[in-house]
């Protein structure tokens, strides 16, 4: 009888490419916990497995291997109720709410400690061999400099989602049962082979829909205003932790598979391109000039502060410097240079122009959609 690993969050982003890297490395057979809604659960992920396979240019039987269980990680078991097939491989845990709001905050953890609370629970009684919770680099917040592969509080936090992210780590981290193990992506993109995205937009993707957003209403009330560059609050020399989805679940298989007894690994990128370089490439796509950087809020007029509130959530992340660690991650893949995935300047428009080319295709009328794809909240790192 073959092993089954168990994937929460599986309709997601990460969650889609890590079923299917799975499925690519190992002979194992992938359980599913997917969330009831308007659409059977099975059909919903079968449908959204096969677009991903198709737009990463994989190959993939999803017969026989892959099955679906309805669940709630909201409730105890996560809501599981029909008997698992064992012996029982790693219990991978992306499940998230990717809200920020305070406003939201009761939710937010709901799901993201609540929920990892009643997965580690979940894992424990079906004896499974590790828990890995897919966390965010993220959890840093606020301090720069040096990030290291160790637990952090959630004193520093920007927003409630990091917030809620470091306090379930704390969770996980301090686990009796199931030997646990944290992984932690920082700002995840598409398909090295072929830019693409399924499951959600949220990170670079989600900024440039506010951007468009903000274009397309400048146009309409004031074009001319569209000639001259708006001013920012940012820091263009701020590294953009960018890295590619497959990478990053390859990493991920790599590391559970490594046996490495270390317990928080950061999925990051070594040479990440700077906020400067990518945002003028952005801009550039959106038809818009470079922007200008300044530090004095005073220097701001009311476009660009109508913008800085557009973006609000992500002005934490185009400010400061953190440099993450990676000795963890590293040592346990066998490669000293394994984080090293350089970003020059064609790199990042071939990524923000697929987003904008499937954006376009996406609004041609009765064009067929294969599978939905979620425009989720804009966090950086996990995946809903």
């Amino acid at each position: 009888m073959n092993r089954t690993h168990i994937v929460t969050g599986a309709t997601g982003f990460v969650g889609l490419a890590l079923v299917l890297e799975l499925l690519r490395r190992t002979d194992d057979d992938v359980l599913c916990l997917v969330r009831p809604g308007a659409q059977d659960p099975d059909v919903r992920l079968r449908s959204l497995l096969t677009a991903a396979a198709h737009a990463y240019g994989q190959r993939v039987d999803l017969d026989g291997r892959v099955r679906t269980a309805a669940g709630d990680i909201t409730r105890p078991d996560c809501g599981l109720v029909e008997p698992v097939r064992g012996p029982i491989a790693d219990f991978w845990h992306s499940a998230a709410s990717l809200r920020y709001e305070e406003s939201a905050a009761a939710e937010i953890f709901a799901t993201n400690v609540d929920g990892t609370r009643h997965a580690l629970a979940l894992a424990d009684r079906l004896g499974a061999a590790s828990f890995n919770y897919v966390s965010t680099a993220y959890v840093a917040g606020t301090r720069d400099g040096v990030i290291t592969e160790r637990l952090i509080a959630p004193d520093s936090s920007n927003n409630a989602y990091e917030r809620s992210k470091a306090t379930a780590e704390a969770l996980v981290h301090g686990h009796a049962g199931t030997a646990t193990r944290i992984l932690r992506p920082s700002i995840v993109v598409g398909h090295r082979g072929t830019r693409a995205v399924v499951g959600s937009y949220t990170g670079m993707y989600g900024f440039q829909r506010r951007l468009a957003v903000f274009a397309q209403s400048l146009s309409a009330r004031a074009p001319q205003r569209l000639r001259r560059p708006v001013r920012m609050l940012v820091d263009p020399g701020t590294p953009l932790n960018f890295i590619p989805v497959d990478a990053l679940v390859e990493q991920m298989i790599g590391i559970a598979a490594s046996g490495s007894p270390e317990r928080i690994f950061h999925l990051t990128n070594s040479t990440p391109p700077g906020a400067g370089d990518v945002l003028r490439r952005i801009f550039g796509l959106a038809g818009l000039p470079e922007p200008e950087y300044v530090t004095d809020p005073s220097e701001l007029d009311d476009t660009d502060r109508a913008f800085a509130t557009g973006i609000e959530f992500y002005r934490s992340y185009l400010v400061g410097e953190k440099l993450f660690d990676r000795v963890n991650s590293d040592r346990a893949l066998g490669r000293p240079d394994a984080g090293n995935m350089p970003f020059p300047d064609d790199e990042v428009t071939a990524y923000a122009r697929w987003y904008l080319d499937n954006v376009q295709r996406r609004r041609q009328p009765g064009r067929h959609r294969a599978a939905p794809v979620r425009s989720g909240r804009p966090a950086p790192g996990a995946a809903p």
